[in-house]
């Protein structure tokens, strides 16, 4: 099979019907496994903040940055309006209102991603559009971080759908056509007050590159205004007085430098892992594609919108990788880009083979990724922990746990206690270890303990405990050895003493 053969694929129309029946099917077998949370702020800052207004929660159950009022609310209440409808029509299992979220993402993302593609055609020879089109929808990671109902994924496709609009020929260019990315990019910074940086990239292109008009700019900016203003007023009414989360979260985050609390990183942090969170031959890829397209197109639109995204949140000393989330949507765009413009240089019987081996290592890395992330639960299953002892244990259970890192717990911070999946049946017992013979020798309890808690497993097993379940399926534990996108000894195990469970 020859090189081209990778990337040039013939689609007819059935091949095309089936392939977004596929690429559907997928995303929503992701929206429906993918149970739970990637990181604690997309459940404690989202959801929970919806609880304070759906009854769930008072003000005393909230994390510190609702004390901070850092927090923009435009999320949490799209998340207490689907939550109520839903309750409505008779639907209150949290589980379900849960992925009645991420399937709400995933449609938004089915629906992103298709205009995004289609409006950056025109930059793709014709023979890698098949090729464009797989890797937008179906990189390994994509699907996963498309079905989360988090600040970062609502934050890129908002972005992504602005930039295309941006780009797209074929649109009038009226002024409500710019008021209408302004208001993208409006709720792309709503939703996640770094997306500025992006945004500026944009504005910059459209003033240095394309030489946009006042007009075109003026219409950016009023849609701009106007979310910032109704979210303005938003934020207010929740908060019960007048506030502007955007300086709140500058101040705290910025100026006082709260955010470095929680870990600094070096300014290659950002570098290191996209080399090596893909895998590190697509990671490596990856970067390639990226220092290609710098090189020989820098007046790239998508460019200018990454880069100095990437750049100054490299000098931000707080950093972690899902930060990376509102852009990788883009990341199937640099590839393919990258791969036509240096594919006619591509000769020589060792280069050719070593692009081969690049090409073909991809696919079989990222069919396997795409079936683990399919269906494998959010972080460390947590949520998958809940859900099992909820659907085991209708009669009531006593859960004896880590407050650290229990299924409805992410530490001893406050307001860190998932409310919205605790029944009202289930008792918890929460422990800093579980040495303390006298909680042990209580048979009435399950525990549920980390994986790597090797020595408190092994003492539950010597006193009659058993593993009952664990919030990882197996199968994917095997393969996160290559994958790594979890903690292996963050997983949690259960341990109960009867058999009937």
């Amino acid at each position: 099979m020859t090189i081209k053969k990778y990337m040039v694929i013939k689609m007819t129309n059935n091949r095309r019907v089936y392939l977004l029946l596929f690429i559907t099917v997928i995303y929503a077998l992701t929206a429906y496994f993918s149970n739970g949370y990637h990181h604690p702020d997309e459940h404690y800052q989202i959801i929970e903040f919806a609880g304070l207004k759906a009854g769930w929660n008072d003000w005393v159950d909230m994390a510190w940055e609702y004390d901070a009022q850092i927090r923009p609310v435009l999320q949490p209440m799209i998340a207490f309006v689907v939550i109520e409808l839903m309750s409505f029509v008779g639907t209150t299992d949290p589980f379900i209102l849960a992925m009645c979220l991420r399937f709400l993402t995933a449609f938004f993302a089915l629906f992103s991603i298709c205009f995004f593609v289609r409006s950056f055609l025109p930059a793709i020879d014709k023979r890698y559009h098949t090729a464009y089109v797989i890797l937008s929808f179906l990189l390994w990671f994509l699907p996963f971080v498309n079905v989360r109902f988090s600040s970062e994924s609502w934050a890129g496709l908002t972005l992504m759908l602005s930039v295309a609009l941006v780009y797209k020929s074929g649109l009038k260019d009226t002024f409500f056509r710019y008021i209408g990315i302004g208001i993208l990019m409006g709720m792309s910074f709503e939703f996640r007050f770094q997306m500025a940086l992006a945004i500026i990239g944009v504005l910059l292109w459209m003033i240095i590159v394309r030489k946009s008009n006042i007009r075109q700019l003026a219409g950016i900016f009023i849609g701009g205004l106007f979310v910032l203003v109704f979210c303005t007023l938003l934020d207010s009414w929740y908060y019960g007085e007048f506030v502007f989360t955007p300086y709140k979260y500058f101040e705290y985050n910025i100026v006082q430098d709260v955010a470095s609390i929680f870990g600094i990183s070096p300014w290659y942090y950002y570098f290191e892992r996209i080399l090596n969170a893909p895998t590190l031959i697509i990671g490596f890829i990856i970067l390639c594609a990226l220092i290609i397209v710098l090189v020989l197109d820098s007046k790239n639109l998508i460019l200018w919108t990454i880069i100095p995204f990437l750049v100054i949140q490299s000098f931000i000393p707080h950093k972690e990788l899902r930060f990376l989330f509102p852009i990788v949507n883009f990341t199937p765009f640099i590839l393919v880009l990258a791969y036509q413009s240096i594919s006619p240089k591509l000769k020589g019987q060792s280069v050719k083979t070593i692009t081969h081996f690049l090409l073909l290592a991809l696919m079989i890395i990222n069919s396997i990724g795409l079936i683990m992330m399919t269906f494998k639960p959010a972080g460390n299953g947590k949520a998958q922990m809940a859900r099992y002892i909820r659907e085991h244990y209708p009669e009531g259970v006593t859960v004896c746990c880590l407050i650290s890192n229990g299924p409805f717990s992410e530490g001893w911070g406050k307001g860190l206690t998932a409310r919205f999946y605790i029944d009202k049946n289930i008792d918890l017992i929460n422990i800093s270890h579980v040495r303390d013979n006298k909680v042990l020798k209580n048979k009435d309890l399950i525990y549920v303990l980390p994986k790597g808690l090797y020595f408190e497993r092994e003492y539950c097993e010597r006193i009659g405990y058993s593993v009952r379940y664990q919030s990882i399926p197996r199968w994917i534990e095997m393969m996160n050895a290559l994958y790594r996108v979890y903690y292996d000894d963050a997983l949690l195990i259960l341990y109960s003493e009867s058999d009937e469970k």
